[in-house]
């Protein structure tokens, strides 16, 4: 604002001072003309004798207005003025005309006679300068009055500018305060003006990556705490059980935590492995050895429950994917059937239309509410848990669909796309998009997470 008005005051400035000189200029050249005027008007009245002048009175009768009457010598006849020529009186004498404008009084002549060497005499009228200042000064009064008003006009226009970008800095200010205190969505509408339009939009944006940067650190602090609890829970109760109950070679329980913790540190690489994962091509898996895997590790488990898993497959085509997402998945899927479900558990594999799909199936009656089957459970106790949904999303993350497909018996089906369908033209029924937000660190969870469909069993 003060910018604005200093500026508009000093282009006003540059403004008036020559345009004041010019004025008064004017004023006197004007007063000039005028007395010149009625110079040649005296002279045309002069008498002819100028040695016998009589009783000589100008037509002007304006007080304020001074004649007086020389000789071809320079000496004055009669009137009001110095007896000895001035410098207009002798300009005029030699050149017919003059005029001249002092700080006290604007002077005129003109020469009586004419041609060279028939100079007669001249005539000499004066006046004070005081009327043609106080025109001087009223014209400089209305320009000064005008100067303050277009002042004024640009001080105006300079506080309706700062109101218009006030306005959305305010609110720009505003949003980043939000956003420091951790409101995340932040919107700023377009205000029309480009410059603090990108700055809205870039802050937004910045809001949105902040707010998933921080969502995937609260995420991952609860994912990683439900993806180590069991493991670790179960080797406490290995070395209390120890402790109670020592074994002939007390190296066993040593060796069994070790190998519980190597499994652990290897969960945890795997972790940050999906977690700092990128899109990109997928080597292709072998998925007969993962299954056989998968069975080698659940299948003590299962009997420890009294009941079987079984893996039945037949030769799937190839499979692209992340090798440790689906581990992960499935690994959700077999802890779910046996915490949740009921009765012998079949994992299967076959090729189907455009990709392979693989289907984890309990004896269980089924989920009551399927419709938050893959929800996180929020504080509104609305979804099931954790582990489904973090499945969901590593599934969804290679481009894959995970959903239940019957509740009697309890079915879910993972079906992934061949690397030939992974194209514009992926869109089955029910497929979520197949785009890969990041594989946030939120989507690592425990694979004996409690969040399964058969929570409800």
């Amino acid at each position: 604002m003060l910018t604005v008005v200093m500026v508009s005051a000093l282009a006003v400035t540059v403004f008036f001072l020559p345009m004041a000189l010019l004025v008064r200029q004017h004023n006197q050249h004007t007063d000039l003309l005028e007395l010149q005027k009625l110079a040649v008007s005296a002279a045309h009245e002069a008498p002819t004798d100028l040695q016998e002048p009589g009783v000589w009175r100008p037509p002007d009768a304006d007080p304020e207005h001074r004649y007086a009457l020389y000789d071809s010598t320079g000496r004055r006849i009669t009137g009001d003025g110095p007896d000895i020529a001035d410098a207009a009186v002798r300009a005029a004498l030699r050149d017919g005309v003059a005029g001249v404008a002092t700080d006290t009084q604007i002077i005129a002549a003109t020469a009586l006679g004419s041609g060279a060497g028939q100079m007669r005499g001249a005539v000499r009228v004066t006046e004070p300068a005081e009327e043609s200042a106080a025109r001087t000064t009223g014209a400089l009064a209305w320009m000064a009055a005008l100067a303050l008003g277009a002042v004024l006009v640009a001080a105006l226009a300079g506080w309706w500018l700062l109101r218009r970008l006030l306005g959305p800095v305010n609110a720009l200010r505003a949003a980043a305060e939000r956003l420091g205190q951790g409101d995340f969505t932040v919107t700023l509408p377009d205000t029309g003006l480009p410059e603090i339009d990108d700055v809205g939009r870039a802050l937004t944006a910045s809001a949105e990556r902040i707010g998933g940067l921080v969502e995937r650190e609260r995420r991952f602090s609860a994912d990683a705490s439900h993806q180590l609890r069991t493991p670790l829970a179960a080797t406490i109760v290995a070395l209390e059980t120890e402790l109670i109950a020592p074994r002939p070679d007390p190296r066993t329980v040593l060796f069994e935590s070790l190998e519980a913790l190597g499994g652990l540190e290897a969960r945890v690489t795997e972790l940050l492995h999906l977690a700092r994962d990128t899109p990109g091509p997928r080597p292709p898996i072998d998925l007969h050895a993962l299954l056989d895997e998968l069975s080698a590790t659940w299948g003590p488990r299962y009997r420890a429950h009294d009941r079987s898993l079984q893996v039945q497959y037949q030769d799937p085509p190839e499979v692209r994917a992340s090798e440790a997402a689906l581990r992960h998945i499935l690994d959700v899927l077999l802890a779910n059937a046996l915490r949740h479900g009921e009765g012998d558990v079949v994992i299967g594999a076959a090729a189907t239309a455009g990709g392979v799909t693989i289907s984890v199936t309990d004896q269980g009656p089924g989920p009551t509410r399927p419709d938050t089957l893959f929800e996180r459970r929020d504080s509104q106790a609305v979804g099931t848990g954790i582990g489904l949904a973090l499945a969901r999303s590593l599934a969804e993350a290679e481009g894959a669909r995970l959903t239940l497909r019957d509740i009697q018996p309890t079915t879910f089906e993972l079906l992934i796309p061949s690397p030939a369908q992974r194209t514009e033209d992926w869109s089955p029924a029910e497929v979520v998009a197949t785009r890969r937000p990041g594989v946030m660190i939120s989507q690592l969870g425990n694979p004996e997470s409690t969040g399964g469909a058969n929570e409800t069993h």
